[in-house]
Order: structure tokens, then sequence, then C-alpha cells
């Protein structure tokens, strides 16, 4: 094997770790984000929750005022 050819295959093979490096780091990446995707719905849906209950007592809360207020 020539000198060149042997700067070549390790250029090629420096190439090929760089790339397996960087595809790592991307799925790492997009496992992070389906993971706070994951967090960020479940706080919504705690968010409705609370919001529903909220919405509830100001329901209850109108209907007293009401019995209560003069007509």
């Amino acid at each position: 094997m020539t000198e060149l050819e042997t700067l070549l295959l390790n250029a090629l093979d420096e190439l090929q770790q760089q790339h397996d490096r960087r595809q790592q780091i991307y799925q790492q990446e997009q496992q992070a984000l389906r993971d706070m995707f994951g967090r960020i719905m479940q706080d919504n849906q705690s968010l409705r929750e609370q919001l529903d209950t909220l919405n509830e007592h100001v329901a209850s809360l109108q209907k007293q005022l009401a019995r209560f207020s003069p007509s």
C-alpha cells in the first residue's frame, strides 16, 4: 500500500468516526427532545385538570353568589 493510499484510508476512517459521533449525538438529542415533549404533555394535562377544577370552583361560587344576591 502506498503512502497516499494509507493517508486516504486514515482520512476515510477519521470521517467515519466523526460521522458515528455526530450520529450518536443526534440520537441522544432526539431522545432528549422526546423526553421533554413527554414531560410537557404531562404538565399540560395536569394544568388542564387544575383549570377544570378552578372552573368548577368558580361556577360553584357564582351559584352561591346568585343565591345571596338581592333580586
